[in-house]
């Protein structure tokens, strides 16, 4: 399964020269693939399909002390706009049960969310803008991001945040391990773009399949992993949050930003691979035909509270009672330096600066 996003502030393109559009995957490819659009996953944005997504989040009010607002979601000459805005008049969530009598937990701050209501699965300004899956089952958690961007925050390894995008895996439970919240598993990366990623769009895709994950930046792959974990249906997801201790809080006179969206297109592959025996003249060959899987409707989430944290805490973050479940800060340490490499990984290193 293959699934692009094209975001930012410029233009960026992804299609083929005729028909329909195909992925822009640079470089050779294996077998013969044939491309399947998966519409449960596709949109232009000519209007907000609400028969494909949820215009704000099913579980979670949002990384705190920003709060998720449906109003912020936009759909407007051919793209979805979603808005982090400064509204401390917002009725925002009260604070979790027996934590009414600390400061607010919630305020200032509204950002937004878009969910996809179908679950995928691989074959056999400051505010930050994500583009990730997940999902929160009480046998399985796992998360897959695509990219976490910090605008035009300030600081951050190498030439700084506007230039960093940063990609990770979390596995929080997983049937048949012995790996809990308390023990999540990150694998961490970023990759250094030539030039600030908002200053125009630019094409963001994940290859996921039963055997690897791949990342890719305007057609480039920029890492590749074994897929040891993320075999889970798990839920797309666009959205802009606060990150108090990554890329900080917005300033005093801050008041708006948008984070838009192009287009989100999503594919499954067909891949025929062929050997031939004897003398290699194709007159006697084995063919074996890979065909990925689709989609179903999202089921099965885990009771929890919507105040608690549902995707990893950012680095350096502390947990706050009643906010998050017990999800230790791990693994964070490639996006301080070179840190740990995943295991069957490769990638850029974050000191060397990748083409744009």
């Amino acid at each position: 399964m293959v699934v692009v996003v094209v975001a930012g502030v410029g233009m960026a393109g992804l299609a083929a020269a005729t028909g329909v559009p195909t992925p822009l995957l640079r470089g050779g490819r294996a077998g013969v693939v044939s491309w399947v659009p998966i519409e449960e996953f596709t949109d232009e944005w000519a209007t907000f399909n609400h028969s494909k997504w949820h215009d704000n989040s099913t579980t979670w009010s949002g990384r705190a002390p920003s709060a998720f607002d449906p109003a912020n979601v936009h759909t407007r000459e051919g793209r979805l706009d979603l808005v982090s805005r400064y509204d401390p008049t917002y009725a925002f969530p009260c604070n979790p049960p027996n934590t009414e009598n600390q400061t607010a937990a919630y305020g200032n701050w509204t950002t937004a969310m878009v969910e996809s209501r179908h679950m995928v699965r691989p074959g056999n300004g400051v505010i930050s803008s994500a583009f990730w899956l997940s999902w929160n089952t009480d046998t399985d958690w796992t998360e897959l991001d695509v990219y976490e961007l910090g605008g035009n925050a300030t600081g951050g390894p190498g030439p700084g945040f506007p230039y960093i995008l940063f990609m990770n895996t979390h596995v929080f439970r997983r049937t048949g391990t012995d790996i809990t919240p308390d023990t999540v598993l990150s694998e961490p990366c970023h990759y250094v773009a030539r030039i600030p990623l908002i200053s125009r769009y630019n094409v963001y895709a994940l290859d996921w399949n039963a055997w690897t994950i791949s990342w890719l930046f305007n057609g480039r792959v920029v890492r590749v992993t074994e897929n040891v974990y993320h075999q889970q249906d798990l839920v797309l997801k666009l959205d802009s949050e606060t990150m108090p201790t990554w890329f900080g809080l917005p300033s005093g006179n801050w008041r708006n930003q948008t984070y838009s969206v192009l287009y989100l297109r999503a594919w499954s592959r067909t891949a025929r691979h062929v050997r031939n025996d004897g003398d290699g003249d194709g007159t006697t060959c084995h063919v074996r035909t890979i065909t990925e899987s689709r989609v179903a409707p999202a089921r099965g989430h885990a009771r929890i509270s919507k105040y608690a944290l549902q995707r990893a805490p950012s680095p350096g973050s502390k947990q706050v009672a009643g906010l998050a479940e017990p999800v230790p800060v791990k693994g964070w340490g490639a996006f301080l330096g070179r840190g740990p490499i995943g295991r069957g990984e490769r990638f850029f290193p974050p000191t060397r600066v990748g083409a744009a």
